[in-house]
């Protein structure tokens, strides 16, 4: 093991120092000092950026939960307005049920008359009608006779008549009205004037009923079923 020398070194370079060491103690704590400031420079810089990304990833938290409020407010808002369009389609519901349910035993009584009119013999006239229908909520009437058939409505005609056999041609006359049950001759008599009078019951089937807002309601829904049909046919085509 080699002794470190403590003399003069051969082929040196002489050094002469000069400076007192406490000018070098100096330097070195300026350095020191530097390389302190220079690291909390460094520190500063990161806690900024640090703080700086947080408050931008706050601020877009805050942002799509403030969209998210909207978002809900508007579905809230949509979802009222469904609620209320559904009641009202509920009203409307029930309103066109009741008008179905009152409306389904209604039979336009007009129009029997003309066809009775129609069928009348010429030179015979309509004294007087009297017509009776039946409730939707009422049960079918009672057949007077084992030999008539089952009505729905019925119609009592007096009629001034030219001859006896009139009576007859109008009874097979008036089976050819729509919704016909049967007829009979209940009563004939005979005038100072040489003409007849005769009384007429006349019954109808539910083929007489009208069947307005029935036939309305079957057609809306006809109408809505091809329009989705419609909608659907477009849509496969779309998608094709």
């Amino acid at each position: 093991m080699s002794k470190k020398q403590t003399g003069p070194v051969l082929g040196a370079v002489p050094r002469v120092e000069l400076l007192p060491p406490a000018v070098r103690e100096r330097e070195k704590a300026q350095q020191t000092k530097r390389l302190v400031g220079l690291s909390i420079v460094l520190a500063l810089a990161v806690v900024a950026a640090g703080y700086s990304l947080g408050y931008l990833r706050l601020v877009t938290a805050q942002n799509e939960l403030l969209a998210a409020q909207n978002r809900t407010q508007e579905l809230l808002l949509e979802q009222q307005q469904y609620a209320e369009a559904s009641a009202a389609a509920a009203q409307v519901r029930i309103v066109e049920d009741a008008r179905s349910l009152v409306s389904s035993t209604e039979i336009a009584w007009d129009g029997v008359m003309a066809q009775v009119a129609a069928a009348l013999p010429g030179g015979s006239t309509i004294v007087d009608a009297t017509m009776t229908g039946t409730a939707p909520w009422a049960s079918a009437p009672l057949v007077e006779s084992p030999l008539r058939a089952l009505y729905v409505a019925k119609v009592d005609l007096t009629v001034s008549l030219p001859s006896l056999p009139d009576a007859a041609e109008l009874q097979r006359s008036l089976s050819a009205l729509t919704g016909y049950a049967d007829s009979a001759i209940s009563s004939v008599s005979r005038g100072e004037d040489g003409g007849y009078t005769a009384v007429i019951n006349l019954t109808l089937t539910a083929e007489a009923y009208s069947g307005r807002f029935v036939d309305e309601e079957a057609q809306a829904a006809t109408d809505m079923a091809e329009e989705a049909a419609t909608g659907e046919l477009e849509t496969t085509e779309v998608d094709r």
